[in-house]
């Protein structure tokens, strides 16, 4: 955001634009995002619908969101494995981008790493919802109360 409002004053007053502008927002925006999803997951963040699965019994709600999330592993993996095709594709080309010259690595790193977690998160909430299913209590409680209990609220 810093970069754009520069962008846009020294452009206004000065008639001077920044080179890069676009390159730079671009490669935040991707990192932002890509790198936002897993936590995403983990605080159970995401849009969903749950109207559907409100009247469940607990352990088939526990059930369901362990075949949901299994899903969500299985679409981020294959996304995953999509995009290192791709990102050694355009590595091995020596692509850049277009302004600043900006290695096209840079720009597949967040989003390689932003999938590989969130498919590490995805599976953690499938074992764990599985675990409370099947035994009946949650495996992480007395490490996420402790920890919330730190932080505070």
């Amino acid at each position: 955001m810093c970069i754009i409002v520069a962008d846009v004053a020294t452009r206004r007053s000065i008639d001077l634009p920044l080179a890069g502008t676009m390159d730079l927002t671009q490669l935040f925006v991707m990192s932002c995002a890509f790198l936002a999803m897993p936590l995403a997951f983990l605080r159970n963040a995401h849009v969903s619908v749950e109207f559907v699965t409100d009247k469940l019994p607990s352990r088939v709600l526990l059930a369901a969101e362990a075949v949901a999330a299994a899903i969500g592993c299985a679409f981020i993996v294959a996304c995953l494995v999509c995009s290192v095709e791709q990102a050694l594709l355009q590595v091995g080309n020596g692509d850049r981008s277009q302004t600043i010259g900006i290695p096209i690595f840079w720009y597949w790193a967040p989003l390689l790493i932003g999938f590989a977690l969130s498919a590490l998160a995805t599976l953690m909430i499938a074992v764990r919802s599985v675990w409370k299913a099947s035994c009946g209590f949650d495996p992480c409680a007395s490490v996420c109360s402790a920890a919330a209990q730190e932080t505070g609220p």
